[in-house]
């Protein structure tokens, strides 16, 4: 046994970085393309789907370790470490593949002095001593390896049989590094300690090492504006100490569910998820009590949709206020076009809203264009658009609102201030909300798993809506006390681009619970209600 090598505090302070130097920037390329297409299967998805700023894991990597990795005399020797550092190597890819060389497969490709040394042959049948050679003639014979060749001693082996393709069919055609974490890099140790002068067995111990050698102490990686967590994430499972920060508040979820959901322990995920599924049992079974999700065929809904709803000033008519009259567009050949059409009640002065299935694409395309909100061209006015008998009338929606110039210079408009125990519009608010389409599951005739269907709201539905409306006026103002619903004020003032200011003038809204409708409200008060029941639940307002 080698005495361990002595890691020697800034020996590497003035040496260039691998990143610097020499980077293989096409290969890193293919793998971070192949993590992106992974879609949900991507490690930190679960979390929270849609980020647009998220960050291949994979990258972060490459560059955090190029930034660390030293570069040599031997720059060819560097890259070669790096990339089995990456798992972009020959033997890493034993691995990521999803079947390894089969033994007939190295015996025809792979020069081997003595094959004897490797494989078991059944008693009775003799085989050349050395490889390669035509293995047609032995294609069902039993070969096995011996039991004292070890996993490193087969991986070496099993590389030089693997087909010869070009970098980016062999990472089409196989699994990530991440997917196969737990062995993919078991054998290259040796050869990162003797070039690196480390003692190094896992990733942390490496870029501890690393760091002391280069800055005095282990990395620290700062992330002022981290979003979803991409990169303090893949910087602390390498090793380093990270500090994360974001001013946007679902961004500071999603960081603390990377390191404490997806990045726990087994042992800790597993108690975590048996709690998430009686959090789940206690709060389906309270909307089920309710019974405000199921119709009376029996179908579990999946989509509510609402929209505004203003009284046009003009005609008295009342207009939903649908940029689109798209419903759904197919995006798999198991998908149909499904539109909404507007059908004037005339003796309520008001559309009822029919959901059809199936239309055409011209009919798509049409839907698409002849919402009831339009704006000519972009930045231009927007307008509240409806016929009545054939005549079209525009309003402004600033006209519906309101606007005017107040005598500072200022604009105000005579949209009513929500109070903090408001959560859906009064009678005489110039903006209403309407329910007007539903998705609803039904179980397939065959097989598993679940059509669906989206359909125009039946009276039923609306009674269903009012029970919602009538439960959150029960309980809101005691669960804003509690903490389970926000009861924040919408601040005016902050920092560029904050819209805390618009969302007063264009709904009236002032509280931050005004932004959801009562179904979001009843979700949400229930999560935070049985969270803090269930000790070791984390709950966020």
């Amino acid at each position: 046994m080698t005495d361990k090598k002595q890691i020697v505090p800034f020996s590497l302070r003035d040496a260039p970085a691998l990143i610097e130097t020499i980077f293989p920037s096409q290969k890193v390329s293919v793998e971070a393309y192949k993590e992106q297409m992974a879609g949900s299967g991507k490690t930190l998805t679960p979390l929270g789907s849609f980020w647009k700023g998220r960050k291949p894991l994979i990258l972060n990597k490459a560059c955090i370790l190029g930034c660390l990795l030293p570069t040599t005399s031997n720059l060819k020797r560097d890259l070669e470490i790096y990339e089995k550092l990456m798992g972009m190597d020959d033997e890493s890819f034993v691995v990521r593949f999803s079947k390894r060389p089969r033994i007939q497969e190295i015996l025809s490709k792979v020069k081997i002095d003595n094959i004897y040394d490797y494989f078991k042959i059944p008693p009775g049948f003799a085989l050349p001593i050395s490889s390669p050679f035509n293995i047609s003639d032995y294609e069902n014979m039993d070969i096995s390896w011996r039991e004292d060749i070890t996993e490193l001693e087969r991986r070496k082996i099993e590389a030089k049989a693997l087909p010869s393709l070009s970098y980016k069919e062999k990472v089409s055609n196989s699994k990530r590094p991440e997917e196969v974490i737990s062995i993919i890099h078991n054998h290259i140790w040796q050869d990162v300690n003797q070039h690196l002068g480390t003692n190094a067995y896992s990733f942390p111990e490496l870029v501890e090492q690393l760091g002391v050698m280069r800055f005095g102490h282990r990395p620290r990686v700062g992330d002022t504006f981290a979003g979803s967590g991409q990169i303090p994430f893949e910087a602390a499972r390498l090793g380093c100490d990270v500090y994360a920060s974001d001013l946007n508040p679902i961004a500071c979820m999603l960081n603390w569910g990377s390191f404490n959901i997806i990045g726990c322990s087994n042992e800790k995920r597993v108690l975590l998820e048996n709690k998430q599924k009686i959090l789940i049992h206690k709060i389906q079974s309270e909307i089920e009590n309710l019974g405000v999700e199921v119709n009376n065929e029996g179908l579990v809904a999946k989509v509510f949709l609402y929209c505004f709803e203003a009284t046009c000033p003009q005609t008295g008519w009342k207009v939903p206020l649908l940029p689109s009259l798209v419903i759904s567009k197919p995006r798999t050949g198991k998908l149909i076009n499904v539109i909404a059409k507007l059908v004037p009640d005339n003796i309520n002065k008001r559309y009822d809203i029919v959901i059809v299935n199936g239309v055409s694409n011209d009919e798509l395309m049409s839907a698409e264009k002849n919402g009831t909100i339009r704006s000519e061209t972009r930045g231009q006015d927007t307008y509240m658009v409806h016929s009545v008998n054939g005549v079209e009338y525009r309003t402004k929606i600033s006209t519906l609102r309101g606007d005017y110039r107040n005598t500072n210079g200022s604009t105000e408009n005579k949209l009513r201030l929500w109070g903090k125990s408001d959560f859906i519009p009064k009678q005489d608010d110039i903006f209403q909300e309407r329910l007007y389409c539903i998705q609803w599951n039904r179980p397939k005739k065959s097989g598993k798993g679940d059509d669906f269907e989206f359909r125009a709201v039946t009276p039923d539905d609306v009674i269903r809506e009012q029970i919602v409306k009538d439960y959150i006026a029960e309980h809101i103002i005691d669960w804003q006390s509690k903490g389970w619903i926000p009861d924040m004020r919408i601040e005016v003032g902050g920092p560029p681009r904050y819209q805390g200011l618009d969302l007063i003038r264009a709904r009236g809204w002032t509280y931050w619970h005004h932004l959801f409708n009562p179904r979001q409200l009843l979700v949400a008060g229930l999560v935070n209600k049985y969270s803090d029941a269930e000790e070791g639940v984390k709950r966020f307002v």
